[in-house]
């Protein structure tokens, strides 16, 4: 989380994520003091098979949603210029009108590729200049 710069994630807020997300058969989650966390599996969900259990349990995992849009399934943020240095994101997904409500972003500057999102968040002048624009 350090390395990564995401001073709003905290190992309680990943705890949270996890014993929030449905999809994932917990019976407890709990953080060691070395940071790592610990998850627990609810046998009961499980049935008989234990081993079936973890598989679900281990796919479920990578797919919880810690912080940002649900909609959002990668952003790789690149280096637009050096002098002034001023930053990209490119965002894969959808949900537009979330992307351009994030901090630091400037909406009037947010450029999108799909046609309908763009006319039901921005209205028809903007979807005819995006297609315009492909």
């Amino acid at each position: 989380i350090r390395e990564l710069q995401l001073h709003s994630v905290t190992i309680e807020s990943i705890i949270a994520a996890i014993i929030a997300d449905k999809n994932v058969p917990t019976k407890d989650v709990s953080s060691k003091d070395d940071g790592t966390i610990v998850v627990y599996p609810d046998i009961g969900q499980m049935k008989e098979n234990l081993f079936f259990g973890m598989e679900v349990l281990i796919r479920a995992l990578p797919n919880v949603l810690v912080e940002g849009i649900a909609s959002v399934h990668r952003a790789v943020i690149s280096i637009l210029t050096e002098d002034p240095e001023t930053y990209g994101l490119v965002v894969e997904g959808d949900n537009l009108q979330s992307v351009m409500n994030v901090e630091g972003i400037i909406g009037r500057e947010t450029v999108s590729n799909d046609v309908i999102e763009v006319q039901r968040v921005l209205g028809i002048e903007a979807a005819r200049i995006t297609i315009i624009n492909e």
